[in-house]
Order: structure tokens, then sequence, then C-alpha cells
């Protein structure tokens, strides 16, 4: 081993355990790799924005961006809302909610499908009694399978095809993906359908019962004296003195009530404050503002729930301007008129200071505010309703569709590579007015575009370095002789448990260029061990922090960490079942 080689090594030995560890984002994860590489000598300089014009990046950003413009005009609403309509008993309902987020999933950002299905999930499941537990995983799951359907639904599938590019000269074209990521849909779907049943929990508890409950400990009602600084205070001043500890939740004057009044509002002698908030803040509170405690309580959490559209559950999604974030700096009610009044994350309540806790993608939020504004508020932060809130109405428009299909069109008729039509489209998309330009910057996942942007040098480094020949060289010495379906689901297995660990993507890059080195030292063509690291890549069911999707119905299902490795190793099993005969029969294992 040479000395680029162990830095190479220990590199991505660091990068591993910290894409495990979670602490970190990945994109600076990745990034951090990069510059090290770059500054000790191995990356050249010059060679390590790279990233950022592969292909690969342009076409991921490019389909985000195609994905918006289909939400925003409401063609998959449509679509989405009939499924309501149509679905049955469980079963029926399962069925369905799965196979319109698989196919959905082909064709657009999975994420995006996923979180146009969650709000139709819960809605089937509130009407036919189903607990949103055994309806909203497999949904997610499903979005993850319809990806391995086609080039454009995932982004290891769109790296892949570039590896395959340079290892042969041609790419995977748009289709070539589709017969073994039919069958393997198919098989992991059918895993959903047969058994989501018996090893998903029922919870039929409300979490939203659960979270109000918990805040009814901490409501209290104050008085505002005739005189004294707050006597002509506005709402949002005497939060101010909580440091996002404290939420005015109502305002009563008189006989009037007024919920989530706005921060403005004008205070006077003998108000009552409605507060949520710990005892330390509380006392402080007293201590300093001259306001007094209540004697009495005439509100209590079923008042507020009982406010019509004033109370929602939201889950934060991917590029959510809260992550990361506490109430503290946000200052949400002062901004956007909304109170945080609970944060769930792994299925629970967190007990703690709200204005301490950092949100992080897949947080349940139960927010309060004014009826006319909260679902406005709650899309400007990158939130998604799950209940309460009422349901957009989006202009409804078929051009982005239609120029979707020709882009697609020419490049299976190889007129166009694939990268160059997709932008097309988008600058089409956009140059049509049918996506406002400040969504278009916003639909991209620039998290996703900087990891995928720095892990293409990093990847390039294994390769530069020599480290892939020698990983390479080690793995065929276990793997010479065996049969070759053991050799293809050895891959599959692989890529699985990497992709369950750090993001599918990085996983696809790391493994594509040591896939096509062992087919050459076994003196087979690369495509059979190429799809197989698609598969595999794509494939991350047993962990919630393995894909975006699992992420997103962990809130709104109620999932706790260990509920998913029951059906994901089961999803995992028939996915790889059904891709090594798939994959062999397909792409059979060809001498050099």
């Amino acid at each position: 081993m040479t000395f680029d080689q162990a830095i190479v090594f220990a590199t991505l030995a660091t990068a591993l355990v910290l894409f495990t560890w979670s602490q970190w984002r990945h994109d600076i994860v990745a990034l951090s790799a990069l510059l090290f590489l770059a500054v000790v000598g191995i990356v050249p300089p010059d060679a390590a924005y790279q990233g950022f014009g592969h292909p690969a990046v342009i076409t991921v950003a490019a389909m985000l961006v195609i994905s918006a413009s289909l939400e925003e005009n409401g063609i998959v609403d449509a679509l989405a809302r009939r499924i309501g309509v149509a679905a049955g008993g469980e079963t029926s309902s399962l069925l369905f909610l799965v196979a319109v987020v698989t196919a959905l999933s082909a064709f657009m950002n999975n994420v995006g499908a996923l979180a146009l299905m969650i709000p139709v999930a819960l809605t089937v499941g509130a009407r036919k009694d189903i607990p949103p537990a055994r309806l909203l995983m497999p949904v997610a799951f499903g979005s993850i399978l319809g990806g391995l359907t086609t080039l454009i639904g995932t982004p290891p599938n769109i790296i892949i095809a570039s590896f395959r590019d340079e290892a042969v000269g041609r790419p995977f074209a748009l289709y070539d993906f589709a017969p073994v990521g039919i069958a393997v849909a198919l098989a992991g779907v059918c895993a959903i359908l047969l058994t989501s049943r018996f090893l998903l929990p029922e919870r039929r508890g409300s979490r939203k019962k659960q979270s109000l409950d918990y805040i009814d400990s901490f409501l209290t009602e104050i008085v505002v004296p005739d005189d004294g600084p707050f006597a002509t205070a506005t709402v949002g001043a005497l939060e101010e003195m909580g440091h996002g500890d404290i939420n005015v939740l109502g305002l009563i004057r008189g006989n009037a009530t007024t919920f989530a009044p706005r921060s403005s509002r004008q205070l006077k002698g003998g108000d009552i404050l409605v507060l949520e908030a710990d005892p330390d803040s509380l006392k402080k509170l007293v201590e300093t503002s001259g306001v007094r405690l209540s004697g009495e309580r005439h509100l209590n959490t079923q008042h507020l729930e009982e406010t019509e559209g004033q109370m929602v559950e939201a889950v934060l999604m991917p590029r959510s301007i809260l992550e990361g974030q506490t109430l503290r700096r946000l200052h949400l009610h002062a901004r956007y008129g909304i109170n945080v009044l609970a944060i769930a994350r792994k299925g629970e309540t967190i007990r703690a200071r709200l204005g301490a806790i950092r949100f992080r993608i897949g947080d349940l939020i139960l927010a309060q505010g004014n009826a006319d504004e909260i679902d406005q508020a709650l899309a400007h932060l990158g939130c998604l309703p799950v209940s309460g809130a009422p349901v957009e109405t989006r202009r409804f428009s078929l051009f982005p569709l239609v120029v979707f299909a020709a882009g697609l069109l020419v490049s299976i008729l190889d007129l166009v590579p694939i990268h160059i039509s997709l932008v097309t489209v988008a600058v089409l998309i956009v140059a049509g007015r049918y996506l406002p330009i400040r969504k278009v910057y916003d639909s991209i996942d620039w998290a996703v575009i900087v990891l995928l942007a720095a892990m293409v040098p990093v990847g390039a480094s294994l390769q530069s370095t020599g480290a892939t020949s020698l990983i390479a060289d080690t793995l065929l010495a276990w793997l010479d002789g065996l049969p070759g379906p053991v050799i293809i689901a050895a891959l599959i297995i692989v890529a699985i448990t990497l992709s369950n660990i750090i993001n599918n993507a990085a996983t696809a890059i790391l493994m594509a260029p040591l896939s096509i080195e062992i087919a050459a030292g076994l003196g087979y063509g690369p495509d059979p061990f190429l799809m197989a690291v698609a598969v595999g890549s794509s494939c991350a069911f047993v962990l919630p922090i393995g894909h975006q999707s699992n992420l997103l119905v962990m809130g709104p299902g109620g999932y706790r960490f260990n509920d998913y490795w029951p059906l994901g190793t089961l999803v995992s099993l028939a996915v790889v079942c059904a891709a090594v005969p798939a994959i062999l029969y397909v792409w059979p294992m060809a001498p050099l």
C-alpha cells in the first residue's frame, strides 16, 4: 500500500464514520473530504470542482426542477386525489397508494412524490380507520422502489450510467434499468402488501393528543397589570423576554378570546394571556416584568384544539429553512405569526425546552397560528402539513408534462443526451412561467448537489491512486471461483448495507468503479456488476436514516427507530431474490 492510498483510505474511513454518526450534514462531510484530499495534493486543484459540471450532477438538478413544476401545476395533485376516491378496504387502499407513489417516483423526485402522497395516505387512513403506521412506511418504501425503474428515477442510476459511459463508451439509456427495476419493484411491493400488516405497529393513539396532554402541564395564565412596562407593550415584546421559551397562545380581553394573537397586538391592563412556558422561564418573566399569575384557568389545550384551522401538524421537509435552527433564533411568531407548541422526533414528543431544540429533517411539529395564514407560513418554512391544514389549490396545466415527455422521447431516440434534454425541458418550463424563478432554486436540493459534486473527485482519487485496484484484488481472492449469482448477490448486499448508513449517491460513486474493476478481474463485462450496484445503492429500507423518504414518514407515522428493520429487512431480501435472476437474464455475465 502506497502513502497516497493510505491517505485516501483514511479519509474515506473518516467520512464513513461521520456519515454514520449523522451529526454533520452529508454534504459537509463530503466537501470536507474533498478539500482535505486537495490540500494534501491527491486531488489536483484544477480537478477539485469538476464534479459541479459532471453530467450526473446536472441531470439530478434538472430533474428536481422538473419534479417541482409537475407539483406546482397540479398534475400530480390531480392524480393523488383520485386515490382517495378509488381506495377501498385496507389492502386495496395500500395497493393504490403504493402503486401510485411507485409509478410517480419513476419519473420525478421520490421525496417529492412521497410528499404529495403523505396527506392522501393520512386522509385515506382516517376515512377507512387504518392506523397511519400501517400506511406511511409502505408508501415511503414504494417511493424508493419506483426510482429503480428508470435512469432518472434516482441519482444512483444516473451515476451508474455515467460510469458505464467511462467504461465502455456508452451510458445506460433511459429504460435500460426498466426490466430489472420493474422486477425488483414488483417483488418489493408484493412483500409490502403481504407482510406489512403483520410487521408494522398499530399505534392508533393520537400523537397530537399526547403532545397536547404534555403541553397542558405547561399552560399558565397571567394578568397584565394596569400599570407597569407591559400595560402598553405588545405581545411580541413579552415573548422576547422568554428568548424562545415562552409562547403566547391566547389573549382574553373581557368576553373576547383571541387565539394566536399577532406579535404586534397591543396589550392593555387587565388582559389575560395564555402562555406555554416552563417553570424557570415563567418565574423569570414574573420577576422582571411586573405581570402576575392568574388565580384561575380559563383555557386549556382542548379549547386550543377546537379552534378550527389554527392548529396544524407538519413535518420538516428537506431544504426546510428550520433545519439546524432553534426557536430562540428564528422568532417564528414575530416573523410568520405561528407558534411551535411541540416537536416530535422518532415517534416521541421531545420533552425539553423548545427554544433550545435544533430542528432536524423529519421532525413533526405542532404549530398554532391564524387560520388564514398558517398554511402559507408553513409552506415558506419548508414544512409539509399532514393534518389540520386546508388543502392548497394549485393551477392545472399539462404543458410541463408534455414538454417533459418530449424531452424523454428525444433521449430515448438517442437524438440528444439525457443531461442536455432535461436541462432544455427545465429551461422551457421556467421560460413559460410554469415555475417561478424563486421556486426553481428552492426546488434544487443543494445538499445533494454538493454531495454529488464533492464525491465525484473523491471517488476518482480511489482510481488515480490505485486504491480501487487494491480493494478489487483483495475481493477477487475471495470471489474467484464463486458462481455468478453469488457474486452479483454479494455486490447488491454490500451496496444495500452501505446505502443504509451513508447517502445512496455516495454509495454508487464509491462502488461503481470497484464493481468495474471486479468485473475486469473476473474477465467479464461491467454491465451486470454495475446494475447490481445500482439496485443495492437505492434500496435503503432497514434504517430510517438510510433515505430521506424513511425520515419523512417517521413523525406522521409515529414510528420509532426499531420499527423499520422488520419490514425493511424483508423487503431487502425480496429485492436481492428478484434482482439476481433479473440482472443475469437481462445482462448476462459475458466474457470480455
